[in-house]
């Protein structure tokens, strides 16, 4: 049953989450996309079915760097990466999600009354 799940890739992480576990467990170290691929590799991603790997996780790291769950810097003309959020046990971990659900509670409340505020300047009865 094992020999199944790991020939249709059950087990086989997705590019995005294996860039970020890489990212994850280098954490707080900062790595070049070069050696976030290298790790991937050692961890065990399966680049078999990518064209080009390197321009995959460049392209996985600008993107996740843009959506601010990871934070990139220049380093002697050379982008690195470095993890961003929680760091508590696993990515995955129980206290990682408990922490990344607080911080999007309070960006939520934060965006509310924002828009809150805006609508009493035009003077709408707040709804939300």
């Amino acid at each position: 049953m094992v020999e199944v799940m790991e020939e249709l890739g059950i087990f086989q992480p997705r590019l995005t989450d294996a860039v970020k576990d890489a990212i994850y467990y280098a954490s707080p170290k900062m790595l070049p996309a070069v050696q976030v691929k290298e790790l991937m590799e050692v961890r065990g991603f399966d680049f078999s079915g990518f064209v080009n790997p390197l321009a995959s996780v460049h392209s996985t790291l600008r993107r996740l760097a843009t959506q601010g769950v990871i934070s990139a810097s220049d380093d002697k003309g050379s982008s690195v990466y470095v993890w961003k959020g929680p760091h508590y046990g696993a990515r995955n971990s129980l206290a990682n999600m408990l922490s990344e659900r607080e911080v999007h509670r309070k960006m939520d409340v934060k965006a509310r009354e924002r828009i809150n505020r805006q609508l009493e300047r035009r003077g709408i009865k707040t709804i939300l």
